[in-house]
């Protein structure tokens, strides 16, 4: 009797102590909190776009500056291009639907994966990534752009309202957070690229040269669905250049941070262990 209720004692520690060796570990709490930071940053950039929309004269203008700088540059072929992608109704509701949801699914799946199998390389993304959101914010708010699927007089089809999803639409659950005049940069794009760039550094698998794939499916349904200029992604591809140069500086910054409030700590243990 007494056997079996120490066993039943021994057993009933053992389950605590898993369940907060897995909280503490990199699969607990702080995967929670990344996670969390994640949907955080999310919001907040929907949030603060949403507050920035409301020059709406402006964006317009702003959208035929881009299409005159555009042909100037002799780039202006989203138009044409629409069309030969209209041509094809099951192509652009794929389109419209890696838009919708293939940008923050990408972002969430490849994020997770460097958490928990390349740490180091998880936190220089994350830090960039935050840079790079920053910086869109910064041109969304000095600079308001109308997407080219407003500007039908033009020959801009809105495939989203044509053939569905219609991501901003009266009945979307996106329309509520959502400047749908902060067109440039695309953050869509930026986020692409940074993640290929991510997957191709720090993976090692032989075919991780594909999800070079999922930038460029990403710069064709923000063009084809009139989403984008391509402007906007030339820039979004500017500021993550910029991103990744201040980097060095922001990780330094961090850790001289993370320094000042340690070394009180230590000085006391120190403190303590010399009493």
């Amino acid at each position: 009797m007494n056997s079996a209720t120490a066993t039943l004692e021994n057993e009933s520690l053992v389950v605590p102590t898993r369940l907060r060796r897995w909280w503490e570990s990199r699969i607990g709490y702080r995967l929670f909190f990344e996670i969390g930071l994640l949907y955080g940053l999310f919001f907040v950039y929907k949030l603060v776009r949403h507050s920035a929309g409301s020059r709406v004269s402006s964006a317009f203008e702003n959208g035929k500056e881009i299409v005159h700088l555009e042909q100037v540059l002799g780039i202006f072929t989203e138009v044409e291009l629409q069309r030969l992608a209209l041509s094809s109704q099951g192509f652009v509701k794929f389109l419209n639907q890696y838009y919708l949801l293939g940008h923050f699914s990408a972002a969430m799946i490849t994020f997770l994966w460097m958490y928990t199998r390349h740490p180091a390389g998880y936190a220089k993304i994350r830090r960039v990534l935050i840079t790079l959101t920053l910086l869109g914010l910064a041109v969304h708010i000095a600079y308001p752009l109308a997407p080219p699927r407003m500007l039908t007089d033009i020959g801009f089809v809105d495939t989203a309202k044509v053939f569905g999803p219609d991501t901003y639409g009266e009945n979307s659950s996106f329309r509520a957070l959502a400047n749908q005049f902060a067109a440039m940069p695309s953050m869509h794009f930026g986020w692409a690229v940074l993640i290929a760039w991510g997957a191709v550094r720090y993976s090692r698998s032989r075919f991780r040269a594909l999800v070079v794939l999922h930038p460029v499916l990403t710069l064709a349904a923000i063009v084809l669905t009139a989403n984008h200029y391509w402007l906007d992604a030339v820039v979004a591809a500017v500021l993550l250049v910029v991103a990744f140069r201040i980097d060095p500086w922001v990780s330094r910054l961090r850790f001289r941070r993370i320094g000042r409030h340690t070394m009180p700590s230590r000085s006391h243990g120190m403190e303590r262990a010399a009493v």
